[in-house]
């Protein structure tokens, strides 16, 4: 069983005694034996000052840890758009695909599982959202990615 606990910070101060921490049973139906000691974390990987050595030596430290899995916190990459603001499709595929190209990461996800979740820029445009076009072809991109491999069926609101 995974406990995840979520602080509330929008409560006003005399309901932070009562209710402070709120507890989660989080992937008890996927995962009812896991028991997590060491998780990675990170977010914000822009290939455009990643190198193949660089990027592979980030990747074997993070190996080199022993973690039980990895999680992407968001902006897993930063895809430029060829014209306008919002990256096109094809962009963000083929950085995805840079990135599991990398020996380091291509290592580290056949050895710990990956989870995430997105941001703005895994979408393809800085501080967009619902308002981008083709949500479901940009999640469907993200998804893909970060479960390594294709038509992940999705299983979350199409609205959000």
């Amino acid at each position: 069983m995974v406990n995840i606990w979520i602080l509330s910070f929008g409560l006003p101060i005399n309901f932070l005694n009562c209710i402070l921490l709120k507890p989660i049973l989080a992937a008890d139906f996927e995962f009812p034996d896991l028991n997590l000691h060491k998780l990675a974390f990170g977010s914000c990987h822009n290939l455009k000052y990643a190198n193949e050595s660089n990027v592979n030596e980030l990747w074997e430290s993070v190996i080199q840890q022993d973690v039980q899995a990895w999680l992407w916190t968001g902006d897993a990459i930063y895809p430029k758009a060829r014209h306008g603001r919002i990256a096109e499709l094809e962009v963000m595929e083929q950085q995805y695909n840079t990135m599991k190209s990398f020996k380091g990461y291509a290592k580290l996800i056949q050895q710990v599982p990956v989870f995430g979740t997105w941001d703005d820029h895994d979408y393809g445009g800085n501080d967009g959202g619902y308002d981008m076009p083709d949500r479901q072809k940009r999640a469907q991109l993200y998804w893909n990615f970060l479960y390594n491999t294709t038509n992940i069926p999705l299983h979350h609101d199409p609205n959000a």
